[in-house]
C-alpha cells in the first residue's frame, strides 16, 4: 500500500501519548485512611478487574483514533481489483525538443510526430485529473504544471511549441523532472518521455543519467516513447575561423569551414557559400561527401569596408536546417600597427630580433605591400617616451628590463584592449621583468620568469616542440602544415618559467616546458614567448610556421570579446565601455524580436548580460536606438548535428536497468497504458472511521463515568 505523504507516518509515534498519560495517571492516586474503607475493600476487590478493562478499551479506541488520523494524512493508497472505483492518474508529459527533433526529411519533423503521440497520451487522462507538461532540452521548459486536465489549454500550449536549437541535458532534465513528479499527489502516477531516440543521447547514458531514470521509477510508471523518423540524413557546418590574412581594408583573408555529412548515405554536390555582411562573395564546390566524412574548406575574401562585418558559412538545403549556417564577426580595421621594441637594435640586416619579427609580419617585394601589416621599431629605451595609443600590438624583443613609466604604460595599454607579445633572449633580465611586470594585482605576466637553460643534449639537436595539441587560435592555423614540416623544429635555449593559475599554455616542447603562453589583462590580452624572436635560440623563424603563428598572435591579441562566436546556450555578457551602468540597453535577437535590459556593473565597467543564447545568428546590441548595433554571432553545438538514433530495441536494451517500458513508434499508446489503474485513496474512509471511533468512544467513556459513579 504505497502512501502519497509517506514522511508523516513518523507521526504515528502520537499514538503512545494516550499510553504515557494512562500510566503517569496511575501513580497521582493518593491513599486516604477512613472507616467505611473497610467495608467497601471487598465491592472494590470485586470490581477492579472490570474497571480496568474498561480503561483499557477507552485506551484502545484513543490509541486508534490517533493512528487513524495519522494514517489518513498520509494518503495511502490501494491497488486493490474489488475497489468501488479507478482511481485518479495524474501525468507528466517531457517531450524532447532539442535540435535533433527539428528534423524534417518530408512534410512533418520529429517534433510533429513527438507532438502527435503526446495528444495520444492525452486521450488516457481524464479532464480535472492533474496534469504536467515539459519541453526539453539544454534544461526544461514547463508549459502546464501541475493542474487539472484542460484539453483546451494544452492543445494551445502544445500548438505554440517548437524546438529549441539546443542539445538535450538528460542528466539536468530528469533532475527536475523528479520533483515535477513527486508534485502530482494522486493514487497513481505516470510519466512519458517523448523522444526521437536521438542515440548521441540515449546511447550512452552515464551512471547518473541511470540513477535519475531509476529514481523517477520509484514514483511511478514511467514510459519512454519513440516516435517516428524517416532517415538521418543532415549536413553540417561545425565550425569557422579565420585561417590567413590581415582583417584590415582591402586585405584578402581566408577563411576555414569545416563540413561534416553526419548521415548514413554519401552525400553529392556539396557546395559551401561565403557571405559577408549577407552578400554571397566566394561559392566552393566541395563534391562528394561520404557517410561520416568532414571536409576542410577555404573560402576567400577581400574587405572593402571598415568596422565591424558578419562573416558566415552556408550551405545548400536539407532536412535539418538550422545547422546549414555557421557565424562570426570581424573588426576589420583601417590599418594594423605593430610596435616592435628592440632590446639588442642593430644597424646589420636581420641583425636584431626585431627584424625578424617585421620580416614575417610584413615582408617587402610583395606585389602588394600595401595589405601587409604597418610595422615600427625603435631600441629599448625610447619605450618610455612611444604613444602607445597609437598602436594596436606592442611587442616586446630581448628587452633587458623597464622603467617604472614604460611599465605603467605598458600596464594601462594593455587594460584598455591593447596587445602585449614579449620574446625573451640573452639580455632579458628576469628580476626586473618580474618586478615591473609580474608583481601588479594581477601581474601583467603571465609567468614568473626563472632563469634561461639550454638543451641538455647539445646546441646541435636541440629540443623538439610538441605539436599534437594545436587547440587554440593563436596556433591551430598550424594544424594545416604538414607534421613533417613542423617535426623539423628545433629549440635551443628558452626560459624557464612558473605559470600563474590565470594563464594559459598553448604551445610547448615535447618535454612539457612552456614555449607559449597568454592571459587575459583587463580588455586586453599578453602573450609570452619563452624563447628568442629570432634564430640565436631556436631555427622556427626559418620555418613556415613562424610568420603563420605571428600573424595569428597579432590577430588573437586585436580580437574584441563581441568577435569571438559563442554556442547555444552559452550566456552572453559583453562589456560596452561608453554605457554607464544602469542605462537601457536594446538586444535583438536572430528572430528579430527586442528587448531591453539594464546594463549591469561588472568588473569595473558596464556590461549587457543575457543568462543564456537560445537561437543560433546573430544577436544586436544597441546602447539606445540610435547607436550603431554591435552583433555577436551564435552558433549551434556541433554534436547536436548527429541525428541518428537508436530503434525501440535499442532503447530498451539501454534503459534495461531502469525499469522503464519502452514504446516503440509504430505502437499504440492507448493500448499499452489502457491497463488496470484500479485503486484508490483511503484517506476520506480512514477519517471518516476516526470520526465514527471519537464519538464512540465519547459515550463509552460517558457510560462508564455514569454507570461506575451509580
Amino acid at each position: 500500500m504505497p502512501f502519497l505523504n509517506p514522511w508523516l507516518l513518523l507521526a504515528t509515534t502520537a499514538v503512545g501519548v494516550p499510553v504515557l498519560i494512562h500510566l503517569l495517571n496511575r501513580h497521582r492516586a493518593v491513599t486516604i485512611e477512613w472507616g467505611a474503607m473497610v467495608l467497601l475493600r471487598k465491592v472494590m476487590k470485586f470490581r477492579s478487574r472490570q474497571i480496568r478493562l474498561e480503561d483499557l478499551l477507552l485506551l484502545l479506541l484513543r490509541c486508534l483514533i490517533i493512528l487513524l488520523v495519522v494514517l489518513a494524512a498520509a494518503r495511502p493508497t490501494t491497488q486493490w481489483s474489488g475497489i468501488i472505483r479507478k482511481p485518479d492518474v495524474g501525468v507528466v508529459i517531457a517531450v524532447d525538443a532539442s535540435l535533433s527533433m527539428a528534423h524534417r526529411p518530408g512534410l512533418e519533423s520529429r517534433f510533429d510526430h513527438a507532438l502527435d503521440r503526446t495528444r495520444e497520451i492525452l486521450k488516457s487522462v481524464e479532464p480535472g485529473s492533474p496534469i504536467t507538461l515539459v519541453m526539453l532540452g539544454a534544461r526544461p521548459r514547463i508549459l502546464v504544471r501541475s493542474t487539472g486536465y484542460d484539453p483546451g489549454r494544452c492543445e494551445e500550449a502544445l500548438s505554440g511549441s517548437k524546438p529549441l536549437a539546443e542539445s538535450l541535458n538528460l542528466e539536468r532534465c530528469l533532475g527536475e523532472l523528479a520533483e515535477l513528479f513527486a508534485e502530482i499527489k494522486t493514487p497513481e502516477r505516470e510519466l512519458y518521455l517523448v523522444t526521437d531516440g536521438q542515440a548521441t543521447t540515449w546511447g550512452r547514458l552515464s551512471d547518473k543519467a541511470r540513477q535519475g531514470l531509476s529514481d523517477l521509477r520509484g514514483s511511478g510508471r514511467v514510459f519512454l516513447v519513440a516516435v517516428e523518423n524517416s532517415g538521418s540524413q543532415n549536413l553540417a557546418v561545425t565550425h569557422l575561423e579565420l585561417a590567413a590574412g590581415v582583417l584590415r581594408v582591402g586585405a584578402l583573408v581566408r577563411y576555414q569551414a569545416e563540413i561534416c555529412n553526419f548521415g548514413p548515405e554519401p552525400q553529392e554536390g556539396v557546395e559551401a557559400s561565403l557571405l559577408v555582411d549577407d552578400q554571397v562573395v566566394e561559392k566552393r564546390f566541395v563534391g562528394r561527401l561520404g557517410p561520416g566524412e568532414s571536409a576542410s574548406v577555404p573560402l576567400y575574401a577581400v574587405l572593402h569596408r571598415e568596422g565591424i562585418t558578419r562573416i558566415s558559412v552556408r550551405l545548400g538545403d536539407d532536412p535539418l536546417p538550422d545547422d546549414n549556417v555557421a557565424y562570426t564577426v570581424a573588426q576589420v580595421r583601417r590599418t594594423v600597427r605593430v610596435l616592435c621594441v628592440d632590446g639588442e637594435p642593430s644597424d646589420r640586416p636581420h641583425g636584431g630580433a626585431t627584424a625578424y619579427v617585421a620580416a614575417a609580419l610584413a615582408p617587402g617585394g610583395l606585389e602588394h605591400p600595401d595589405l601587409t601589416m604597418e610595422v615600427e621599431t625603435i631600441p629599448w629605451l625610447s619605450l618610455a617616451a612611444a604613444r602607445l595609443r597609437d598602436y594596436d600590438v606592442v611587442l616586446l624583443a630581448n628587452v633587458p628590463g623597464l622603467v617604472d613609466e614604460a611599465a605603467a604604460a605598458l600596464g594601462g595599454f594593455v587594460e584598455q584592449g591593447g596587445g602585449l607579445i614579449l620574446f625573451l633572449g640573452q639580455n632579458s633580465k628576469p628580476e626586473n621583468l618580474n618586478r615591473r611586470l609580474g608583481q601588479g594585482e594581477p601581474p601583467l605576466l603571465p609567468a614568473e620568469l626563472i632563469s634561461s637553460f639550454a638543451d641538455p643534449g647539445g646546441a646541435q639537436d636541440g629540443m623538439r616542440m610538441d605539436w599534437t595539441s594545436l587547440d587554440y587560435p593563436v596556433v591551430r592555423p598550424l594544424r594545416s602544415l604538414p607534421l613533417d614540416l613542423l617535426s623539423e623544429s628545433r629549440v635551443y635555449r628558452l626560459f624557464k618559467v612558473r605559470p600563474l593559475p590565470e594563464s594559459r599554455t598553448l604551445l610547448k616542447l615535447s618535454g612539457g616546458e612552456p614555449l607559449l603562453l597568454e592571459k587575459s589583462y583587463g580588455r586586453g590580452k599578453v602573450l609570452l614567448f619563452t624563447s628568442s624572436a629570432d634564430r640565436s635560440w631556436h631555427n622556427l623563424v626559418v620555418n613556415p610556421a613562424y610568420p603563420i603563428m605571428l600573424h595569428h598572435a597579432v590577430m588573437y591579441l586585436l580580437q574584441q570579446l563581441y568577435e569571438q562566436p559563442l554556442t547555444i546556450p552559452q550566456p552572453l555578457v559583453l562589456p560596452l565601455p561608453s554605457v554607464q551602468p544602469g542605462s537601457e540597453v536594446l538586444v535583438t535577437d536572430p528572430d528579430g524580436v527586442t528587448s531591453s535590459i539594464t546594463a549591469t556593473q561588472r568588473n569595473g565597467q558596464a556590461s549587457v548580460e543575457l543568462a543564456e543564447t537560445l537561437r543560433p545568428g546573430y544577436y544586436l546590441i544597441q546602447a539606445d536606438k540610435h547607436a550603431p548595433a554591435i552583433p555577436v554571432a551564435v552558433n549551434l553545438a556541433p554534436g547536436e548535428s548527429d541525428v541518428k538514433t537508436l530503434d525501440a530495441e535499442a532503447l530498451g536494451a539501454a534503459v534495461t536497468s531502469c525499469g522503464i517500458q519502452v514504446l516503440a513508434a509504430d505502437q499504440n499508446i492507448t493500448a499499452a497504458v489502457a491497463q488496470s489503474r484500479a485503486g484508490r485513496e483511503l484517506w476520506f474512509l480512514l477519517l471518516l472511521t476516526a470520526v465514527g471511533l471519537l464519538a464512540v468512544e465519547s459515550l463509552v467513556a460517558r457510560w462508564y463515568t455514569r454507570h461506575n459513579g451509580g
